[in-house]
Formats: C-alpha cells, structure tokens, sequence
C-alpha cells in the first residue's frame, strides 16, 4: 500500500510544473478576446470528444476563459481549437505628440550657446556631405554661428544636425521687427534695400505676378533669393520670375 501511495504522489509531482505552465497560459488567455478565423467545431471538453454544439461562426468574437490541451473554453460554450482563433490583443494607449522645440533666438550681444546631446557628425556643409572630422563629443559646449538647412555651424568648426543640440540661454521671445517672417507672410518693403527669402520647397517660376505656364527650371528647396516686388499672392525675386508666397520664408 505504501508503495502505491509513493507512485501516486511521485506523478503528482511530474506532471506539476505543466499544470502550472497551463494555470499561467490560461490566466494571460483570460485577459484577451479571441476571434474565430473560420467555422470552428465546438467541443464539449478540452480533451475533444464528439462536438455537441452549433459550429462557432467565423469572424464570431468572444472572451476567452480557459487554455489547456490546445483548446481554448470560449464566453460562447464549449472548447474550440487553439490553431483557428486569433487573439485580440488590447490597444496600446497612444504615445504623446513630441512638440517641436522653438526656433533659437539670437543672444543680445552675442551667439547662442549649444551643448551636445550626443556624439555629433560633423559635416562640411550645411547640406552635408561626408563628415570630415572627428565626432563632437557628448557634452562639448560650443557657440552657434549660424543655422541652415536643419544644422548649426559651430565654433568648434563645420555643421552639426540641430537635432542633437540643447540650446543654453536662449531667449523665449523674438524682438518685433515689423516685418513677417512667418511662411507665406506678406512682407513690407523694408528702408534702403529688398528683402530676402528662401524656397521652402521646389517652386514653381512663373512670368508674371498672374501665373501662366512656368518657363523656368524649378527653384530648389532651400534657394535664398532678393525679394523684388509681391502682387497677386506672388513674389518677384532676384533670380527671375515670380514665385507664390506661400512657398516662401521671409528672411531678416
């Protein structure tokens, strides 16, 4: 009789850790919603049997409750195979929207300050190119003497990517100059001289204020140009023909 009693409790023992692997599938099952993938047998047990219920229909939604022997219990009754359900995962919270950082302004007196956020390439160009130097390192402190095309020129030398860059001390607010520097702002003519712009994308050049086929070569984003003259919502610059100011950046 002790012998027995031995046997019994040794395959207790064995067969524990996959009922407990199936307690923790189950437990994660029951926070899921399944979906049946096709017209799924009902079965009466996890085990099988003769299916005693209507066939589940596909695209039917229900909760799932319980996990073993590769059936799934279902909200809906009975038991239905793993392999024709596909779980419903939760929705993620959607992340928060990252805010642009401002633009920087002009220290009085002086240039900006930058810290470096991360090791920096540095470029000999505003637009790129292959970085010639050695990496600006994590932490380096520099002045910013000019920004273009989503770089900064250092003092340290060359372009770095404005991205990886922490503004020191730089003012929250621009000083009003009278002039609009917003995209598509109608600038006035300012004393002794034009205003310039810059293409904020391909433009198309037309040869006059009113339209008309474009006769010219595109202008490439990023073009700096003299603002000669604005009529009908365009500009007349500097390298010919009129633009429309809605592509356009007015410059100090």
């Amino acid at each position: 009789m002790k012998l027995r009693q031995l046997v019994v409790v040794a395959l207790l023992l064995s067969v524990a850790p996959s009922s407990l692997a199936r307690v923790a599938v189950a437990q994660e099952a029951t926070a899921n919603e399944g979906r049946a993938l096709s017209d799924l047998s009902v079965y009466p047990t996890s085990k099988g049997g003769t299916p005693g219920f209507a066939p589940l229909p596909k695209g039917t939604v229900f909760r799932v409750l319980d996990e073993r022997d590769g059936r799934y219990r279902v909200s809906a009754g009975g038991w239905v195979r793993v392999a024709g359900v596909e779980l419903l995962a939760s929705p993620k919270p959607a992340e928060p929207k990252k805010e642009k950082p401002p633009a920087p302004a002009p220290k009085p007196g002086g240039e900006l300050e930058g810290r470096a956020l991360s090791d920096l390439s540095i470029y000999p160009t505003a637009v790129g190119g292959m970085p010639g130097m050695a990496p600006l390192q994590k932490g380096k402190v520099f002045k910013i003497l000019d920004e273009k095309n989503g770089r900064y020129r250092v003092s340290t030398g060359g372009w770095v990517n404005a991205k990886g860059v922490e503004l020191l001390g730089a003012e929250p607010a621009k000083e009003s100059t009278g002039l609009s520097d917003a995209v598509g702002g109608k600038p006035a003519k300012p004393v002794g001289g034009a205003l310039e712009g810059r293409a904020v994308s391909s433009l198309s050049i037309y040869p006059t204020s009113s339209g008309g086929t474009p006769g010219f070569a595109p202008l490439a984003k990023g073009t700096e140009f003299k603002i000669l003259d604005e009529k009908d919502g365009r500009y007349r610059i500097s390298t010919g023909g009129w633009v429309s100011v809605k592509g356009v950046e007015v410059l100090k």
